[in-house]
């Protein structure tokens, strides 16, 4: 939605019939745009900068007739779509108190989102879309707005249709949506590696080995099965790791209190999607023994790519951060409704615009919300790698040679900000960021 800054108020026209003729024009409106005389006394208000922009053909055909020229009665068949996200708070408004049903649903959302005085400040509202947006923020208020999914009275509108989050990342709920992910990674995307046994490295983590919460560390040789990776940043803090002096007490049992938050969630993730075995680095390789280091370090690039999954810690800067995290609440969805003359009670869904992030880190704000990925390494682990599962603060986000979290995603949001990184794998030719609808 467009914010405050530098709008103009309008006065909307209502049963308004928008066919457009160039023979018969009238003058323009201020602030709005260009009218045009129909035979029968109608007219029509089109945006001054849609008119230039309109081939010569276009200036002569007839759109569908709307109501309210704030918002355009939200339909799909207009000369610029989506002109109400460039309204302003008082333009909203002033269509709601005009009676238009569509402008009262915006106006009233927006204000389940966005703080009051932000709409009137424009420097607050910058401030506030800067920890969001990673480059300039835009002129808009940052908010998503979509319909449910099973929504089919919007149909003929330019709603689009998103996800409600979890809002909590290691419920069932996030993981069956993780499970349905690679699911369709391993059936759908011929590009991913498929979903077969690959050779395990040298050593693993068992996470099943008496149904107990603790692990054990297993030495495998000639041994296929499907493994998971763990991505991790370990900060400045101290975890349990694997010596000459406690290898033998590894392979027999690594206690569940002994391991540090981030091991214990990825643990419990590898369970739930009903996989067994676990790659940690600081675990699988001894790291007081130089000869397996050297060994092990060379093979960690086969390690990753053939790992079933690799499971990213991004949202901790540490050991102590751990993988799981509850939605904040400024970025929880509100469902908002408003009555209309005919009682049918249009409904919408609108929450902020939550933070999304799997290329480079390009901010400061966005180094503090993902520190997995200000690691340089971390890069060349998650590029290695056939399928992320990014645990993140307010959501889950699964990366492959696609990409696509639990909201939805704001789709302009995730093509102007994810740099395609990703190259297809067995030689399939497929875009490394097609829009989310076309593959979900």
């Amino acid at each position: 939605m467009a914010s405050p800054s530098g709008d103009q108020g309008v006065e909307p026209n209502t049963s308004v019939y928008e066919a457009t003729h160039e023979e018969s024009s009238m003058p323009d409106v201020p602030n709005l745009g260009r009218t045009c005389s129909d035979e029968d006394g109608t007219y029509m208000v089109l945006p001054l900068d849609a008119w230039a922009q309109l081939p010569k053909s276009e200036k002569g055909r007839e759109y569908d007739p709307v109501d309210c020229t704030v918002c355009e009665d939200l339909a799909g068949n207009r000369p610029e779509q989506e002109i109400w996200r460039k309204r302003s708070i008082s333009e909203l408004d002033v269509g709601g108190e005009q009676g238009c049903k569509y402008c009262l649903l915006l106006s009233k959302g927006i204000r389940t989102c966005v703080p009051e005085f932000e709409l009137t400040d424009a420097l607050a509202l910058k401030n506030r879309l800067a920890k969001i947006f990673p480059q300039e923020p835009p002129s808009r208020y940052g908010v998503s707005v979509f319909r449910g999914e099973d929504d089919d009275s919007w149909k003929d509108k330019v709603i689009p249709s998103s996800r409600i989050p979890s809002g909590d990342t290691p419920s069932f709920t996030a993981i069956n949506r993780a499970k349905e992910w690679l699911q369709k990674c391993i059936e759908g995307h011929d590009g991913c590696g498929g979903g077969g046994e690959n050779p395990a490295p040298s050593r693993l983590i068992d996470t099943k080995p008496d149904e107990s919460q603790d692990v054990k560390l297993v030495e495998l040789e000639n041994f296929a099965c499907r493994y998971v990776c763990l991505s991790h940043c370990g900060g400045n803090t101290k975890s349990i790791k694997t010596t000459k002096g406690t290898l033998q007490e590894r392979k027999e049992i690594i206690p569940w209190g002994t391991l540090c938050p981030t091991f214990q969630d990825a643990i419990t993730v590898v369970r739930r999607l009903g996989l067994r075995y676990l790659w940690i680095d600081s675990l699988c390789i001894i790291q007081d023994d130089d000869d397996d280091c050297m060994r092990e370090s060379w093979k960690k690039p086969t390690t990753y790519s053939l790992a079933h999954l690799t499971i990213a810690a991004t949202r901790s800067p540490n050991h102590e951060g751990g993988c799981f995290s509850k939605i904040k609440p400024q970025f929880q969805t509100h469902e908002v409704t408003v009555p209309s003359p005919d009682n049918d009670k249009p409904t919408l869904f609108f929450r902020q615009s939550i933070p999304h992030c799997a290329g480079w880190i390009l901010t400061p704000e966005q180094a503090k919300e993902f520190p997995l990925l200000d690691c340089a390494w971390v890069h060349q682990e998650i590029m290695l790698s056939s399928r992320v599962l990014h645990f993140q603060n307010n959501e889950l986000l699964w990366e492959c040679v696609y990409s696509i979290c639990e909201c939805g995603g704001d789709e302009s949001f995730m093509e102007s900000y994810y740099p395609p990184s990703r190259a297809p794998r067995s030689g399939t030719a497929e875009s490394s960021r097609t829009p989310v609808p076309e593959l979900w």
